[in-house]
């Protein structure tokens, strides 16, 4: 693991024990791209935050880990979109990426627990995982704009425990970040909600714009009708796993671009020890 770097400012000799001893180190390449860990990157990660169970179960190795990849790199990424997210992970990357001085400006929604003032799901707060549950994004410089709402009711779908689906933007000096998670199962409320994301998604174009997201469906489902709208994925041409879980191997996370540059280069996406997604790297 490497630690960080002087150039950004204070660090806190404590992250290092604690990364160090959970013994983070990089993990194994799963696509045929190679890596550019110096080159402006979008990221989309689902961090399994939850274990599977954000009721239940709680995630320790993954906030640490994804603090330590940011820092690892010369050149950090311009926006981080994050779903299954426990508020103690979200406050510690917040803590230690906004001590070494990176610059972002960072926002959540809450999928299970108080969002706009409503309380949905189980009893909380949950000792391990915080009061909430949901999606996260960080974006390069000062916001200045951007906003997040629930998907209506009448396309939430099923859910065991409460899970109620949304959507999150931000926008600072550059293009505007996106995040959602969309419901399980490519049923017809998944469809219904992408439909919903790509309309948000085009709403705040103008500047240019990055939805990114675990969307629960494959290419074969999602692609057309983001492609038909002039989004571009960072990883159309490879459509490499994102997902895996027992015999279930398949791409269910994506990152669309429109009206902001290129991709200079294929995803770089790998198998993450923390989570049953892959982290998944977009170069911008």
């Amino acid at each position: 693991m490497q630690n960080c770097r002087r150039s950004k400012g204070l660090c806190a000799l404590a992250a290092f024990s604690v990364l160090a001893a959970l013994g983070i180190g990089a993990p194994p390449d799963a696509s045929a791209a190679p890596n550019y860990p110096n080159l402006p990157q979008i990221i989309q990660f689902n961090i399994y935050g939850g274990n599977g169970n954000a009721t239940t179960g709680y995630n320790t190795t993954v906030a640490p880990a994804i603090v330590s990849s940011v820092q690892s790199r010369s050149g950090s990424p311009i926006g981080l979109s994050l779903n299954e997210v426990c508020e103690n992970q979200y406050n510690y990357i917040v803590w230690y990426l906004t001590a070494a001085g990176y610059g972002y400006s960072f926002d959540h929604t809450v999928s299970l627990g108080n969002f706009l003032g409503s309380q949905v799901g189980t009893t909380w707060p949950i000792a391990s995982c915080g009061s909430w549950y949901g999606n996260a994004v960080a974006v390069k410089g000062a916001r200045t704009g951007g906003g997040a709402n629930w998907y209506s009711s009448s396309i939430q779908g099923p859910s065991s425990y409460g899970e109620q689906r949304n959507w999150i933007c931000i926008r600072a000096s550059g293009p505007t970040i996106c995040s959602s998670h969309l419901a399980t199962g490519a049923s017809s409320y998944t469809a219904s909600q992408a439909d919903v994301y790509r309309s948000v998604a085009n709403f705040v174009a103008g500047s240019g714009v990055f939805a990114a997201g675990d969307f629960n469906t494959t290419p074969s489902v999602t692609t057309l009708a983001w492609a038909l709208g002039g989004f571009a994925e960072a990883d159309a041409a490879n459509n490499f796993p994102t997902f895996q879980s027992g015999a279930t191997n398949q791409k269910l996370d994506y990152i669309w671009r429109k009206n902001f540059g290129g991709y200079p280069y294929d995803a770089y996406i790998y198998n993450s020890p923390h989570s049953d997604h892959h982290w998944y790297q977009g170069y911008v």
